[in-house]
């Protein structure tokens, strides 16, 4: 039986005694005392001990009150005896000091484990103090010896699980199972703490890797961040488990047995374990005593387990046993034959005397025969067996004292098979012709330097062996054996240095590297046609050197001031494998404002030199200017900054527009070529739009060399709103007011925007961001109309209505039908009774319906406490559309748990109109069977950035179709899935639940590839599937004309959308119609796997006589947009000399009568005999066949005619003069 520990307290009164002292004599029981019976003790608040029976593993705190009489004189070793109330005992072993109440020590407390007393035996304070008082309390803890009946009401339940896996040929378990179960009376229980104690030395500590935590309910494994398990040296555990524990919680684990008289021999032993609980309760249960707690530790716990096991036996008889020694042998070759060997006994580690010897004769197996398992004491020998010494030529895998298995030892060795290690000499970038020296490798051993060593030559193709390796060393220990390469010959680099591992083949390959010849490569810039005036500001260049075509990281830089001149110097003249090197040299990129003469990489001549040749590239401007639509009156335009791009890439460069330099300003120092001297195109973008405006310019608009690039801006005009309200006029109170749509009207025009007034929205609704001016600035005047006015009703407000200064607009209808009869009207009023509830339970909430003639409508009431179970049905008309009476009947339909219904069925009122339920309590409801349904969400097609930003979502419960009002929220934290628990399979009245699970919601982005609500399949499982709706893009393609004559009309073009490289078969047509600019729209920017699209056009078929100087897969740019361009090949036709004309005044800029540029991609407009025909390519175009003659005929004219002018000014000036 298990023993509780004691506290013991001893109290001396200080007082002077009144009567004679008697002296007692030495060493003697004091049997004149008071308070040490074992009907004297009492509970620890004074009330006297009361249970009729102690039981094992219980315990019980009391005190004894105990007296001397005042006529004895205590000595130095006089005891006084307590007893222990029948059935109960005091802790054992114990010796615990007693003081007085100033720490004096007085005696000594002793108990043995088991007794039913415990004595105080006292020094010799008292006969030093003889005016002191003996008295005192003895506080101490007793334990019963009595077995309490089994019970399920208790907080801990710890039993022994037979392992029947473990159990031997000799039908002996070498496994021990338990199971600690916690919170077997199902309460709720916090801060729980369970100790797990060994209190036996038979068995080893727990098998960590087998314990189990599990919910009794579900059989299901408590999560593991609900508890913790911290190991004991003992061998036991701590349970402490997280939060409130409101079910049963089972722990399953296993030790193994280790006593060897039990395992050996079958002797009898004990396994004792024990857990006890800390923690508290929800709910009051009995202590020990009796009385109410909620404390865990002082309720009775069943945790003492003491299984036995074994037969029994005795070392009175010591019985013997006879063991066996075999010896096995492994890896022997054929032919070989094995030699004799010698086992010696040990007992309990020590060395016997006895041997055997094991050899061919005996087939290696003999036996120590009766050998006694015991001292005649108790004492169980251990017996092992070793091998004396290992023969030659084998190791040993059992190597110091084996223990007996069965009674049987098998002594096992193995062959130590001899090995080769192969050699081999590798060499790597040995040009041909070249001859290879002769080497030496040597031989290591576990690292250390053997006198073994192989020559590798031409000779022998510079292979060989170390043969006979012995595998193992004496003593089982395998040799390690590495091979060396000590010595590097002259001209070449070792590439394996130091010892080297033979590999799985038991190769080991020595490599040596060849060391090249090396060269210098001079690299020399020239530049042309660089201006004077630069020449002194040439930039750095830097030269790549290239090896066999492929770029290396190795660089020079070439200066001013190293004339542009540098080498790559050391160069290697052969690779690894010997073959020579061909080096280039090329720029890592070419100077801004240069272009590329000498193509990337440039072979050096036969003198070594590699000269880099780059062209100077003359510049151009491009002009910007702004312009303004629809700007009202009294608006100031504010600032904006034009963007520079080059080829469809941001330059970089801006210019500001403002109202001081007249929103017109110039991109100067432009480069007119790329560094491959393709021609660059320019094209210019507001920075921003400002505030207030818009523009339909959403890509950059192309500019060509010296012209100007218009961009315009739309002003916004600033909103209101306008709301309008219907009023009626004589409408009865049963006629419901129908629906009307008000019209709103632009300047007196009807537009098509609309507004329903309805019931729902009270009859008022809103014209809102409506602009206040037009396109070109001008105020406009909004009116509000109902166009078609409903039958039976005449307009008070007819025709466009004026808002007032609010904003507002009234429409007002009045009725002009007669009022037909009123249909009379009753009220059924319902109330709830309940019979038979105990006071201490809650009434639910019920739902009355009302039946009309029978059958059921939709009208219910509530009954709750809320209304004290009292509700109407008001309204209802006494007859239907014939005159004829309706009865109504009253019921309802779904009674609730643990109740049944006294008036089940539709209900009549009685002669008030009043309808009473009645429900009765059943004070034993049956017990209705419960499921769970375990919800997943799954996602589909989700890009990667979003997979740790999943939405959480709500799954609802519906049981027959009907939402429950019970939710789960599925997010992150629990991996998106949770369960739906205790779920009644049947209502009160035993009729199967059917429940399906739905989202609440669906969010945002989302859509839903699961019809819902959704029914669980045969394992209770529902997964809500939501696939991602990824977001769209607009793609816009515009085509760029190049060097198109004038009387050369551009054709239409088809782009194609590709998508990952692959044809989406969408197309759109360019063409002078659309101005050679569309859109690919809502294209997704994800697949249905979540991955980005990347998607190109291509201008798949080149119109005749055009090159698509864009050709292939074209990727959109930063903005979305993607330019195609062709330049014009066909021939062009030779134009006539025009006669010279009078010369014009120049017109001042922007007057009209310059020419403005075509955008980019739009068919230039037919000449006319006023305007000169534009294009919008570039100034600078070939002229055509005669055109240089032409005009340098005009310019002639024009010439003679200025000085003839002038020649006639001068003489009327002479004139006027003289």
């Amino acid at each position: 039986m298990g023993i509780i520990g004691v506290l013991v307290i001893l109290l001396s009164s200080v007082a002077q005694a009144a009567t004679a002292i008697q002296s007692v004599s030495a060493a003697t029981e004091i049997t004149n005392v008071t308070g040490n019976k074992k009907t004297d003790p009492t509970r620890d608040d004074g009330l006297p001990v009361d249970p009729t029976t102690f039981y094992s593993g219980a315990t019980y705190p009391v005190t004894y009150r105990w007296t001397v009489s005042s006529k004895i004189q205590v000595q130095a070793g006089d005891f006084i005896t307590f007893t222990a109330p029948d059935g109960a005992l005091f802790s054992g072993d114990k010796n615990i000091a007693v003081t007085d109440n100033k720490g004096n020590q007085i005696g000594t407390f002793s108990s043995v484990k088991g007794a039913s007393t415990g004595i105080i035996t006292f020094n010799d304070f008292f006969s030093r103090n003889p005016d002191m008082l003996t008295t005192g309390q003895l506080h101490v803890t007793l334990t019963g010896t009595a077995d309490r009946e089994i019970s399920d009401a208790v907080p801990i339940f710890k039993k022994y699980n037979p392992d029947t896996s473990s159990i031997d040929e000799n039908d002996r378990y070498h496994r021990a199972g338990w199971i600690v179960s916690i919170n077997n009376f199902k309460d709720v229980l916090n801060n729980v703490v369970v100790t797990d104690v060994y209190a036996s030395e038979a068995q080893a500590p727990v098998n960590k890797d087998e314990v189990y935590v599990r919910y009794a309910n579900s059989q299901t494994d408590v999560p593991t961040n609900m508890y913790t398990l911290e190991w004991q040296p003992t061998g036991g555990f701590i349970f402490t488990y997280h939060g409130l524990l409101n079910q049963q919680v089972d722990i399953y684990y296993h030790s193994d047995i280790t006593d060897p008289g039990y395992l050996n021999y079958g002797f009898s032993m004990t396994l004792t374990n024990t857990a006890t609980i800390a923690g508290t309760s929800l709910n009051e249960h009995p202590d020990n005593w009796g009385y109410m707690t909620t404390d865990l530790s002082r309720m009775p716990q069943y945790s003492n387990v003491h299984p036995d096991f074994g037969a029994g036996g005795s070392s009175e008889n010591v019985p013997s046993i006879d063991v066996q020694v075999t010896k096995q042998w492994t890896g022997v070759p054929t032919g070989v034959q094995t030699p004799p060997v010698t086992a010696e006994l040990y007992k309990d580690g020590v060395a016997t005397g006895q041997t055997l010897t094991l050899n061919a004769d005996n087939k290696y197996t003999d036996t120590f025969p009766d050998l006694p398992t015991t001292d005649g004491n108790d004492h169980v020998y251990t017996y092992t067996v070793q091998e004396q010494s290992v023969p030659t030529g084998y190791i040993t895998t059992t190597p110091g004292q084996q223990s007996l298995i069965n009674k049987a030892v098998t002594l096992k060795n193995t062959y130590n098979t001899p090995q080769t290690i192969h050699v081999q000499k590798k060499w790597t970038g040995v040009p041909s012709g070249v001859t290879t020296p002769d080497v030496t490798a040597t031989l290591y051993r576990n690292g250390t330097a053997t006198d073994q060593t192989v020559k590798l030559t031409a000779a022998n193709k510079y292979t060989a062996d170390f043969t006979n390796l012995p595998t193992y060393a004496d003593n089982g220990d395998k040799y390690a054996y590495t091979v060396s390469e000590d010595t590097t010959p002259a001209g070449y680099t070792n590439s394996t240095p130091g010892q080297q591992t033979p590999d799985n083949t038991s190769t080991v390959t020595l490599t040596n590297k060849f060391v090249p010849q090396t060269g210098t490569i001079n690299v020399v810039k020239q530049w042309l046609g660089v201006p004077d005036a630069d020449k002194d500001n040439l930039p750095d260049v830097t030269a790549v050197l290239y090896q066999n075509g492929q770029k290396t990281n190795t660089t020079v830089t070439l200066t001013k001031a190293n004339d542009f001149t540098a080498a790559f110097k050391d160069l290697p003249g052969t690779d690894d494998n010997g073959q020579p090197i061909a080096y280039t040299v090329g720029e890592e990129s070419v100077p801004a404002g240069f272009s590329q003469i000498t193509k990337d990489p440039v072979t050096p001549d036969d003198k070594g030199q590699a000269t880099l040749i780059n062209q100077y590239i003359p510049l151009t401007t491009i002009g910007v200017k702004k312009t303004w639509q629809g700007v009202p009156d009294g608006v100031t335009t504010p600032d904006v900054t034009a963007k520079l791009f080059a080829d469809g890439k941001d330059t970089g460069k801006t210019v500001a527009l403002t109202a001081a330099n007249k929103y017109q300003n110039t991109f100067t120092d432009l480069p007119t070529q790329n560094q491959d001297s393709s021609p660059i195109v320019y094209s210019v973008q507001e920075a921003s739009v400002p505030d207030g405006y818009t523009t339909t310019q959403k890509d950059p608009i192309g500019v060509s060399d010296g012209d100007t690039g218009e961009l315009i801006n739309q002003y916004v005009p600033k909103t209101r709103d306008i709301t309008v309200t219907k009023s009626w006029e004589n409408v009865p109170t049963d006629v419901k007011t129908p629906d009307v749509t008000a019209v709103l009207y632009q300047n007196g025009k009807a537009t098509n925007q609309t507004v329903t007034l309805t019931n729902e929205n009270k009859y008022e609704a809103s014209f809102t961001d409506l602009p206040t001016t037009d396109a070109d600035g001008k105020a406009i005047t909004y009116t509000v109309s109902e166009d078609d006015t409903p039958a039976d009703y005449t307009s008070v407000t007819p025709g466009p209505q004026t808002p007032d200064a609010d904003g507002t607009v009234s429409l007002v209808n009045r009725y002009n039908k007669e009022t037909p009869p009123v249909t009379p009207t009753t009220t059924i009023n319902v109330q709830k009774n309940w019979e038979d509830v105990p006071g201490a339970v809650a009434t639910p909430e019920v739902i009355a319906t009302l039946y009309a003639n029978g059958q059921k409508t939709t009208q219910t009431v509530t009954l709750n406490q809320s209304n004290n179970y009292k509700a109407s049905f008001t309204n209802l008309p006494q007859t239907d559309s014939t005159g004829k009476a309706i009865v109504y009947t009253v019921s309802e339909d779904a009674t609730p748990a643990g109740y049944t219904n006294v008036t089940p069925g539709p209900q009549t009122p009685d002669k008030d109109g009043l309808v009473t339920l009645t429900n009765r309590y059943i004070v034993n409801p049956p017990v209705i069977p419960t499921t769970s349904i375990t919800v997943h969400k799954q996602w589909l097609g989700v890009p990667a950035a979003m997979k740790d930003n999943l939405p959480p979502v709500i799954a609802v419960l519906y049981a027959n179709g009907q939402k429950t009002g019970i939710t789960l929220t599925l997010n992150r934290d629990n991996d998106y899935t949770d369960i739906f628990k205790n779920l009644p399979l049947t209502d009160s009245l035993g009729q199967p639940i059917t429940y399906t699970v739905g989202e609440e919601e669906m969010p945002a982005g989302y859509t839903a590839l699961t019809t819902q609500p959704i029914a669980p399949d045969a394992q209770g499982q529902v997964t809500l599937i939501n696939r991602y709706i990824p977001q769209t893009r607009t793609i816009t393609v515009q085509k760029v004309w190049q060097n198109v004559p004038n009387d050369v009309i551009t054709p239409s073009v088809i782009a194609t959308l590709y998508a990952n490289g692959q044809k989406t078969g969408q197309t759109v047509t360019l063409t002078a119609a659309n101005g050679y600019k569309a859109d690919f729209t809502g294209l997704p920017t994800t697949d249905a796997n979540g991955q980005a699209i990347v998607y190109t056009v291509s201008e798949d078929n080149v119109p005749a006589n055009y090159t698509n100087l864009t050709a292939g897969q074209q990727t959109p740019g930063q903005n979305g947009s993607v330019t195609l361009i062709n330049r014009y090949t066909g021939e062009t036709k030779p134009t006539d000399p025009t006669k010279p004309t009078e010369p014009t005044k120049p017109e001042k800029p922007g007057t009209g009568g310059e020419t403005i540029p075509s955008k980019p991609g739009t068919v230039p407009s037919q000449p006319t005999d006023k305007q000169p025909q534009t294009t919008g390519q570039s100034n600078q175009r070939l002229p055509q066949t005669g055109e240089l003659q032409t005009r340098w005929l005009v310019w002639l004219g024009i010439a003679l005619i200025g000085a003839d002018w002038l020649l006639t000014v001068r003489r009327k000036k002479s004139a006027g003069e003289k």
